[in-house]
């Protein structure tokens, strides 16, 4: 069995802790994910799955608020959040609350957006790769063999019959989870401002587009 190596997570060096792992699994080959792994306890799963609902939350509330902004600024006929593909949505999100004018909600919305794009490698790899806990270490390995799944991700395809890893330092997740679903909340709390106060801010960008025109 092949084995790549993927990045444990992004702006994060790789720890000794890992070195040392990724050397066992060079040498153990399959023995390694044989004796060395073990299933995910009841707390990996629920922390898994808080990750990609969280994350599902803010997709939902994001499209909510591009559908909600475009239509203040430029007519119904402009909302497209529905039509976006997932990687489209946080850049979209960025520039539909760009037009606002400047304001805590303006920041608000695009710092959230900003930051969840440091964040949403983690529901794709949730959702589409297999993860066991590495025995002895607070550490999880995710496998992939879909080589599709593979070049999304780390940019090489993979091989027929290749399996591909990347390993996961759990408490990273733990303090990223807390991130997403602050986050979460401040977009879910967007939507509700932004649509009780739908007619004030469509009047105001009404006002910067005249005052644009004339400038």
């Amino acid at each position: 069995m092949d084995i790549k190596d993927m990045a444990d997570k992004p702006n994060r060096k790789t720890s000794l802790e890992v070195n040392r792992i990724m050397e066992r699994i060079s040498s153990e080959k399959e023995d390694f994910f044989h004796y060395s792994t073990e299933d995910l306890t009841k707390d990996d799963f629920y922390l898994i799955g808080r990750v990609v609902q969280q994350y599902c939350f803010v997709d939902l509330n994001a499209r909510r608020l591009i559908d909600l902004l475009r239509h203040a600024a430029l007519g119904p006929e402009s909302r497209n959040g529905a039509g976006l593909q997932d990687g489209q949505v946080l850049p979209q999100l960025i520039a539909a609350a760009s037009k606002l004018p400047t304001s805590n909600l303006q920041e608000g919305i695009i710092r959230a957006a900003r930051s969840m794009e440091n964040y949403r490698d983690h529901r794709h790899h949730f959702a589409h790769w297999a993860a066991r806990r590495i025995v002895g270490h607070n550490l999880w390995i995710m496998l992939n063999s879909n080589s599709k799944e593979i070049k999304r991700r780390i940019g090489i395809e993979g091989n027929v019959g290749e399996l591909t890893y990347g390993i996961i330092h759990v408490e990273y997740i733990i303090e990223d989870e807390k991130i997403i679903e602050g986050h979460s909340n401040y977009l879910a709390q967007a939507v509700h401002h932004v649509a009780a106060h739908f007619d004030r801010i469509q009047h105001d960008f009404s006002k910067s587009k005249k005052r644009r025109e004339k400038s």
